[in-house]
């Protein structure tokens, strides 16, 4: 069997291969004069068109796929179809730039689709059909915005001492697009005071940008400049009371109980020489006059630091509130001792004589304490010092009156007779110590 196939394989073997290649050259002879069509899909790489229409209108091309193909399905002649992969594209692919006008504002940062426009001679090849159909893209505009500068301090001064505001160039120009700096939030600086006791300042301190979230987005942008110069204050803080002032009386038959303070003290922040010479925050006088009832007054530190380089501390309240409490008073008799009367003299051998009765003092102030106070609780200085020969009517100065108790009316008073050579003085009458109503 393989003999004989042997055998008729090669019988004749030079005029068979004769009669094949003349058969192929044929074929290829027919196949060159009748050109048939041929259809093949090929992939283009999509390219922009005018592209200098969008800097004429402030637009940038704000990212694209740069390998983004099309694929095409192209008849044309079999003689043709080659010339297709040729260096000099005879198909070539873009999308037109110029189609992006003022109307496409509302576009900034979106996808944008815009046709594939397809340019070939149209007389030798056909694309049947292209896919995709259209390419997306995304434009923005040039931007340039002035924004202020925020610097943060960080940490915190050493114990006593409070940072202030930071003192810098407070604004920076800042280049991007449109939709870049929308999302810009803050163009922010920071500065470490951490124990810092006197002024810090750095020659150089970064901006950096951030969005809403706090995420930092500074490479989206150019600076017109990078860094600034910051000092930072870093003043001593004096804590000083708040000192309320009366001025007027209340109501007859009424007394002020108690003044409440709030708060009693404040902090305060500044120049060393200058906390120095406030030593209290002395408010300006309550008017009382006619005053019956509770009342408050409200003041704010800040009138009393005006023309001065001090200020209140950032944790310290900067408003005061006085509250006066009126209650209704009390007026007592009280008949005390002369015994209980000490004398000041010029002269202590001068011998003072006091009249054996008992001396009124009419005392106002709250019934509770009125009714607790004892005769011989009472204890007065009667002051002759300076006085010459004759009738004088001192006064007398009471030493144990509890708080919120006075003398009512006229000040009490001894009428005195020196004698010529001043070495004895007799007190004969009392003076405006007449009984008044009890209350």
């Amino acid at each position: 069997m393989i003999k004989f196939l042997s055998d008729y394989i090669f019988k004749d073997f030079i005029w068979k291969l004769a009669a094949l290649m003349a058969a192929v050259l044929l074929w290829f002879v027919v196949l060159n004069i009748e050109d048939p069509l041929q259809k093949r899909i090929i992939s283009k790489q999509i390219e922009a068109a005018n592209i200098e229409a969008l800097d004429k209108n402030n637009f940038i091309l704000l990212s694209t796929d740069k390998t983004q193909n099309v694929k095409l399905n192209v008849q044309c002649k079999r003689s043709d179809m080659s010339k297709i992969y040729n260096q000099t594209p005879i198909i070539r692919a873009t999308y037109d730039l110029s189609k992006i006008d003022e109307s496409y504002n509302n576009w900034l940062g979106d996808p944008i689709s815009l046709p594939i426009d397809l340019e070939y001679p149209t007389q030798t090849y056909a694309v049947l059909s292209k896919d995709p159909e259209s390419v997306k893209i995304m434009i923005d505009k040039r931007a340039a915005e002035s924004r202020d500068i925020v610097v943060s301090v960080k940490g915190k001064a050493a114990d006593g001492f409070q940072a202030m505001q930071p003192e810098f160039d407070s604004v920076v120009i800042v280049s991007g697009t449109k939709t870049t700096l929308d999302r810009l939030e803050t163009v922010r600086a920071e500065v470490d005071v951490s124990g810092a006791e006197k002024e810090v300042v750095k020659d150089y301190v970064e901006l950096r940008g951030y969005d809403s979230e706090n995420k930092d987005i500074t490479d989206l942008f150019s600076f017109n400049i990078y860094g600034i110069d910051v000092a930072v204050p870093v003043y001593p803080v004096k804590t000083v009371p708040i000192k309320a002032r009366m001025g007027g009386t209340p109501k007859q038959g009424y007394y002020v109980s108690e003044v409440i303070v709030s708060p009693e003290t404040v902090d305060l922040v500044g120049p060393a020489d200058e906390l120095t010479d406030i030593s209290a925050i002395d408010l300006s006088p309550v008017q009382l006059n006619g005053v019956s009832s509770d009342k408050s007054w409200d003041y704010k530190i800040w009138d009393y630091l005006s023309n001065t380089n001090v200020t209140i501390k950032s944790d310290s309240v900067s408003n005061v509130v006085v509250t006066v409490v009126v209650e209704p008073e009390s007026v007592r008799n009280i008949k005390f001792p002369t015994g209980n009367i000490s004398t000041i003299r010029d002269d202590n051998t001068m011998v003072v004589q006091m009249p054996k009765d008992p001396i009124n003092v009419a005392l106002r102030g709250p019934l509770d304490v009125l009714e607790e106070i004892k005769p011989d609780d009472l204890q007065a200085v009667l002051d002759l010092s300076g006085l010459s020969t004759g009738i004088h009517d001192v006064e007398l100065s009471f030493t144990t009156l509890p708080q919120k108790v006075q003398v009512s009316g006229k000040p009490a008073s001894l009428r005195v007779v020196i004698n010529e050579d001043a070495s004895f003085a007799t007190v004969v009458t009392a003076v405006n110590t007449e009984e008044l109503p009890e209350q």
